[in-house]
């Protein structure tokens, strides 16, 4: 008897929100809407997810002075007069929507032989306004204005950055399924165009009929191929072994340097085969054992190369990783332990600076690696309680990396080199935990906690830039409600950071020799103190 049925869901919802951040208002609304038609053999699914958002600008840190001062402070759109006023610039926001479609379709070809089929879209439109205070004309290719006897080569300039990008592809597979042996046979192809163009919105001098007036474009595109070859064999009932393979073929295409760092048209290709190989052991109930191996490629992204030169373009990351742990489950506890080694031939990572719209910045080196042991336990005190942790100690290093320091006494640039130091933003310690507890029927109670270990601003190992180690507690009510009426009525009370610590938990740095002496200039993101959330869902 063959059986048809349809179906649809949908949520909306809208936020409107005072920032912990002084003035990082926002306004955020989304729309998911899924469709779906299904018969015995086949089905046919559509998805739509819509946002947009509108939220201050809060991503250019405060110094530690400011932030001892004022942890709220936010100097987004603040400027000063000729006679020292301060001001503030209320619209320094940024602004984006997005829409995701998908359409998914799956058939069953025999018992053993599946297919899949996805086709997708998305569009993101969006841009930061931002206000310059006395800005030089010619950073927007505007010449000075004569008025009278006077030049003017400065003014208040409100620009707009926007991103106008288009992503849209398909992937495929066929799955087929015996009792010793899985294949999986699949791939995809995609393709992404981003426009991104600049627009002076007012610049007080020029007439208001000279705006939005565009001062920069560029368009990038990237086409991304690939085929894959996974299979699994069950060798006997405890061993199992696994093989994947996967091809990958990058095309890039924007406006970058030139060798004489004038503009021009650049195009890239690369070709990445990927191959890992597994092992699962089962030596009696209760345990298992793996190994893992395999070899892995990532592709700079656009702004990676955009800052450089053809001759000096960073290489994308090759990683050979090999890990390998064991299981134990049983009704009350479950344990594991997972070791890895990631060695890395090349490693995209991130310099502890910012770009002006606070995207940090990433560089090429060469003869890194990860290291560590990952453990988790699970124990089930009863029914009604359990306990989850889990800890990460690893080794993050870099073996030999040469910094470059502006000197602003002569405009060159002074390098230092370190060996074996740590890779920024790699804390060698991270580990949580997890209560819950069910009190009665209708609610439950769950109490976590968070550890991060001390983390470098950049990549030098010096304490002078780094971010110090925190620890923050959580805790979570659930209340559910019988109404009559309603399928259910669900209360929900969040308590972020509990003991209200003042923790940071990002930040970025740069440095300059000025009469011989180095001066670091680090900027914080300092997060909440104790914050509350209350939910309501209903279901009808």
């Amino acid at each position: 008897m063959i059986s048809n049925h349809f179906t649809i869901d949908g949520r909306l919802s809208a936020i409107k929100s005072d920032g912990y951040i002084d003035r990082a208002t926002s306004d955020l609304k989304s729309l998911y809407l899924s469709a779906g038609y299904y018969q015995q053999k086949q089905s046919l699914r559509f998805i739509l997810i819509s946002g947009n958002e509108k939220t201050y600008q809060a991503w250019y840190g405060v110094t530690k002075e400011q932030m001892d001062e004022n942890r709220t402070y936010n100097p987004a759109g603040e400027y000063y007069d000729s006679s020292g006023n301060k001001h503030y610039y209320d619209n320094q926001t940024d602004n984006y929507r997005q829409d995701y479609y998908q359409l998914l379709y799956s058939r069953t070809l025999s018992p053993k032989l599946n297919a899949n089929v996805a086709l997708h879209y998305t569009k993101g439109k969006g841009y930061y306004e931002e206000f310059n205070n006395m800005d030089d004309l010619s950073n927007y290719s505007l010449g000075p204005v004569v008025i009278g006897d006077s030049t003017i080569s400065n003014a208040d300039v409100i620009r707009r950055k926007w991103l106008d990008n288009d992503f849209y592809g398909g992937t495929w597979s066929f799955n087929y399924e015996n009792k010793k042996l899985n294949i999986n046979l699949g791939g995809g192809a995609n393709h992404y165009n981003g426009l991104h163009y600049n627009e002076v919105i007012s610049a007080g001098v020029f007439q208001t009929t000279s705006y939005p007036f565009e001062y920069y474009r560029d368009e990038a595109s990237k086409n991304d191929v690939n085929v894959f070859l996974r299979t699994s064999y069950n060798v006997n009932a405890k061993l199992n072994a696994t093989l994947d393979l996967q091809e990958r073929m990058v095309d890039y295409t924007f406006d970058g340097l030139n060798a004489d760092y004038s503009s021009g048209n650049q195009k890239i290709s690369l070709n990445f085969f990927n191959p890992k190989i597994s092992f699962s052991y089962l030596p009696e109930t209760h345990h298992r054992v793996y190994l893992y191996a395999g070899i892995g490629h990532k592709e700079p992204v656009r702004d990676d190369y955009r800052a450089a030169t053809a001759a000096h373009r960073p290489e994308p990351e090759e990683m050979t990783d090999i890990e390998g742990g064991y299981e134990f489950k049983q009704e009350k506890i479950n344990a594991s332990v997972n070791m890895y080694y990631m060695n890395y031939a090349s490693q995209l990572i991130l310099t502890g600076k910012i770009n002006d719209v606070g995207e940090y910045i990433r560089e090429s080196v060469k003869n890194s690696h990860r290291t560590g042991i990952e453990v988790q336990l699970s124990y089930n005190f009863c029914k009604e309680a359990n306990l989850r942790i889990n800890a990460t100690f690893s080794e993050n290093k870099i073996n030999k990396y040469t910094e470059f320091v502006d000197n602003y006494d002569d405009g060159t640039q002074q390098s230092n080199t370190y060996t074996n130091s740590d890779i920024a933003f790699s804390p060698s310690i991270i580990s949580g935990g997890e209560l819950n507890i069910t009190l009665c029927k209708y609610a439950s109670l769950q109490v976590n906690e968070k550890y991060v270990g001390k983390q470098f601003l950049d990549n030098t190992s010096s304490e002078l830039r780094q971010l110090d180690a925190y620890f923050l507690t959580g805790l979570r009510a659930n209340c559910s409600i019988p109404v009559k009426g309603l399928r259910k009525l669900e209360l929900s009370f969040q308590v972020n950071n509990l003991l209200d610590q003042a923790y940071i938990s990002n930040g970025y740095t740069y440095s300059g020799y000025i009469s011989g002496a180095r001066n670091d200039y680090n900027y914080y993101f300092p997060q909440a103190g104790r914050s509350f959330l209350v939910g309501v869902g209903v279901g009808f």
